[in-house]
C-alpha cells in the first residue's frame, strides 16, 4: 500500500475528461441522425480517400473512399468533438450537437502539414533511451491492471519521445495513429495522441480515440468480452459519475466521504456523507442552458474533495488499494463545479483531479463513451 505521501496525482484528458470540447452524450430513445460528405484538400481542392472521420472516444465512425467520401450512421443525440485525420494533413477537430433526429451534410477541407526542416541525426544512444522511455510509456498510458496484460500497442515505431528541458517532464507525440489492441475488453483503438506528460508525480495525456469492437465467432469470446468490459465499469469513474447523475449512489453500492485540507490516505479530517448532507450532493440543472437541459446534463458540485470507496466488489490484485478491502479513490474539483450526464460522461474539460484507485485506470481500462452496460 502507498503512503499518503506517494498518492500518485493523475490528470486524464482522455474519455471523461475532454481538453476541447464536449463529451458525447446518448439518448435513451430510438431516434439517430446522420452525418455524410467528403473530405478535400484545402488547397488544391482534390477529393481526399482513406481519411479518418470519427467522433472522438466512441464507436462510431467511418473512412472515406476514393472519392473523398464519408458516412455515419446511427448518431444518438448528443454532442460530439468530430476528429478528420489523415497523416500529412492537420487534425480538424469541430463541435457537433445533435437535438433530434437528423441527416447533415457536411463538407470538410483539410489543410496540408508545413514541410519539416533538414534531418536530424539520432545518436546510437538515443535509441537506447527509446526503449526505455517506452516501457515508462507503456505503464503510465497502457496501465499495469489486469486488463493491461493483454493490451499491445501494434506500432510503437510511431512514437517519440523527448524530455522538457524546464520541468524534466518526459513527453510523448506521434504524427500518425496509434494503434492499440486490447484483448481483454475486445476493442481495437486508432489513437490520435495530442499530449503525453509524465513524472514521478503525475500523469497527463490528451487523446482522440476510435474504438471499434473486435469479431468473433466464438460465442463464449463474445460473453468474456462482455463480462470483463461490465467488471472494469464497476466501481469505475464512469459508473460513480453515472450514479450520481441519477441520484443512485447508495443503490450502486458506493460509499462518500467528506474530506478538508490536503488528501491524505487516512483522511483526518474527514465526514461521512450523511442523510442531511446528501441533499447538498445532489445533482443539479442550476447553471444550464436549454440545449444543455434538453440533453439531460446534470452538475455536480462540492468542496474540498470526496473519499469514495465502492462496496459492490473487493479489490483485485494487480490495482493499486487504498482501503482495507474495497477499492477507493480520492475526486478533486478543479473548479466550483462539473457536468455530467447519466452515462457517467464528463462534459466539463479538465474538471477534476484524480487520486487512488482510479488513477490505477488507463487505457487499458477505458470503455468508449457509448458503452452502455447491461
Amino acid at each position: 500500500m502507498k503512503s499518503p505521501a506517494m498518492l500518485q496525482k493523475v490528470f486524464f484528458f482522455l474519455t471523461f475528461l475532454i481538453p476541447f470540447s464536449f463529451s458525447p452524450l446518448f439518448s435513451q430513445n430510438d431516434e439517430y441522425s446522420t452525418l455524410k460528405g467528403y473530405v478535400y484538400d484545402a488547397e488544391t481542392g482534390e477529393a481526399l480517400a482513406y481519411v479518418n472521420v470519427f467522433f472522438s472516444n466512441t464507436t462510431l465512425g467511418d473512412a472515406t473512399d476514393e472519392n473523398g467520401y464519408y458516412e455515419i450512421n446511427k448518431i444518438p443525440a448528443g454532442a460530439y468533438d468530430l476528429i478528420v485525420n489523415r497523416i500529412g494533413y492537420e487534425i480538424n477537430t469541430q463541435i457537433l450537437q445533435f437535438l433530434e433526429e437528423t441527416v447533415i451534410s457536411k463538407d470538410i477541407k483539410l489543410n496540408p502539414k508545413p514541410l519539416m526542416g533538414e534531418e536530424i541525426q539520432v545518436e546510437a544512444n538515443e535509441y537506447k533511451n527509446w526503449f526505455s522511455n517506452m516501457e515508462i510509456f507503456k505503464k503510465a498510458f497502457i496501465g499495469e491492471t489486469v486488463n493491461s496484460k493483454n493490451c499491445k500497442i501494434l506500432n510503437p515505431q510511431v512514437i517519440s519521445f523527448s524530455i522538457d528541458p524546464a520541468t524534466r517532464d518526459l513527453c510523448a507525440s506521434s504524427d500518425s495513429i496509434i494503434h492499440i489492441e486490447n484483448l481483454n475488453l475486445g476493442y481495437h483503438i486508432d489513437l490520435i495522441l495530442e499530449e503525453f506528460r509524465y513524472n514521478e508525480d503525475y500523469v497527463r495525456y490528451g487523446v482522440y480515440p476510435r474504438f471499434r469492437e473486435m469479431n468473433s465467432e466464438d460465442n463464449e469470446q463474445l460473453q468474456q468480452w462482455r463480462q470483463n468490459r461490465m467488471n472494469s465499469w464497476q466501481g469505475s469513474m464512469k459508473h460513480f459519475l453515472s450514479a450520481f447523475a441519477k441520484g443512485k449512489v447508495d443503490k450502486e453500492k458506493f460509499e462518500l466521504e467528506k474530506g478538508t485540507g490536503k488528501i491524505s490516505e487516512n483522511l483526518q479530517q474527514k465526514q461521512v456523507i450523511t442523510r442531511g448532507m446528501k441533499s447538498l450532493l445532489k445533482p443539479t440543472v442550476i447553471g444550464l442552458n436549454a440545449a444543455q437541459k434538453k440533453l439531460g446534463l446534470k452538475v455536480i458540485k462540492f468542496n474540498d474533495y470526496l473519499k469514495i470507496t465502492y462496496k459492490g466488489k473487493k479489490q483485485k490484485d494487480g490495482m493499486e488499494m487504498y482501503d482495507e478491502y474495497f477499492p477507493t479513490s480520492f475526486l478533486l474539483l478543479n473548479s466550483n463545479q462539473a457536468i455530467i450526464d447519466s452515462f457517467g460522461n464528463v462534459h466539463t474539460a479538465n474538471a477534476f483531479q484524480v487520486f487512488g484507485n482510479w488513477s490505477e485506470y488507463r487505457i487499458a481500462d477505458t470503455l468508449p463513451l457509448d458503452y452502455i452496460p447491461q
